[in-house]
């Protein structure tokens, strides 16, 4: 059977949520309103756009959804350029280089912008892995609508109901559910208070996760 394989970014790939909410509550503050650390989680798996979206509308914001996703992106990409010795979540290498050899195609599909995803790859020296993505920008609609699971099939030339998506967030596995795919739950503790129950197995550690166990889904 031919089977593809597709991977979320943030808290997937790479175990970014703890930096995404300490740039995001920081921001805030720069914006001038207080953000509850405790409200973060209902915001992980949906795009930035969306995210300030709710902000502008909560708190009144001046300039657009857009305009305030960018100036906080880049408070992100500027921590990307700076750090040092950032790695992918254990288990994704290994898992990725036995796709390689076995010739099972694979993107990475994150509510993300394809600018993010880039830095964010490159940080993390997986840059030359991913020759297949897809952002939220090259979609109308994010997570938790299928969009974007549905556009990186149709880029790797697999039917969807033959994908298996790996993803944390609750919107993630919606998405993934709504696309008619086949869906890993990474319960990962820095992606708190999300509802995996919709995946066809949740995993405490993407360490070990192998093709064959995939292909037995």
């Amino acid at each position: 059977m031919n089977i593809a394989i597709l991977f979320d970014m943030d808290g997937v790939i790479f175990d970014s949520e703890p930096i995404h909410e300490k740039i995001f509550i920081e921001f805030a503050l720069e914006l001038g309103f207080t953000f509850p650390p405790e409200e973060y989680p209902k915001l992980i798996g949906t795009s930035s756009v969306s995210q300030w979206r709710i902000m502008k509308e909560r708190y009144s914001l001046s300039g657009t959804p857009q305009e305030l996703s960018d100036a906080k992106m880049e408070h992100y990409k500027t921590f990307l350029g700076n750090a040092k010795g950032l790695r992918p979540i254990p288990g994704i290498p290994e898992l990725l280089k036995e796709l390689d050899a076995q010739g099972v195609p694979f993107a990475l599909a994150s509510s993300n912008t394809t600018d993010v995803i880039t830095a964010t790859l490159k940080a993390v020296g997986l840059d030359q892995t991913f020759t297949t993505f897809v952002g939220g920008d090259n979609v109308t609609a994010a997570k938790p609508a299928p969009d974007i699971f549905l556009l990186a099939a149709s880029r790797l030339g697999v039917d969807p109901k033959h994908c298996v998506v790996i993803e944390d967030s609750t919107n993630g596995v919606l998405a993934a559910r709504r696309a008619g795919m086949k869906a890993v739950g990474f319960e990962n503790p820095n992606s708190p208070d999300q509802d995996l129950a919709g995946a066809d197995v949740r995993l405490p550690s993407l360490a070990g996760l192998t093709l064959e166990f995939i292909r037995r889904l």
